[in-house]
């Protein structure tokens, strides 16, 4: 359900942690699984992306994040500028999803897990792996 309406937004807004924190909420500069959902179904992420090594590590390539201004009336305008640039919110949008598909799913991590505990791949992991290239692929063509 969440997957499904994401998909049908052009842009999410994310924050990082430490934006107006409030009462006993979280404070972190952590990549929350609201970002990475995002971009999967081809959100552009806008907001205030977290300042950290992790981020960087995470959110690497080009535009995977807009940063909006800290001014509130400044950033509507820059919302309303993004929403104007069709042919580019569409190929971020392929580019961001191709991207979560390369490089964050858990099936990588189970792989380096096997890999570093010396354990066995299991027997379908290269396969699967094989379909989420070819599957990252067809977002890189489809424009």
């Amino acid at each position: 359900m969440l997957f499904e309406l994401l998909y049908r937004i052009r842009i999410s807004l994310a924050v990082h942690l430490f934006v107006e924190p409030q009462g006993d909420r979280p404070r972190s500069m952590m990549v929350t699984s609201r970002w990475l959902e995002s971009l999967l179904s081809g959100c552009i992420v806008a907001g205030r992306r977290p300042i950290s090594r992790m981020a960087d590590d995470m959110l690497f390539w080009q535009n995977s994040t807009i940063e909006l201004s800290e001014e509130p009336q400044v950033a509507v305008d820059e919302l309303i500028a993004l929403l104007s640039r069709n042919d580019t919110l569409e190929q971020q949008r392929h580019t961001n999803i191709s991207h979560i598909f390369r490089h964050h799913d858990w099936r990588y991590r189970i792989e380096s897990f096997c890999k570093m505990m010396a354990l066995p791949i299991l027997v379908a992991l290269p396969d699967d792996l094989l379909r989420l290239h070819e599957l990252a692929d067809s977002f890189d063509h489809s424009l």
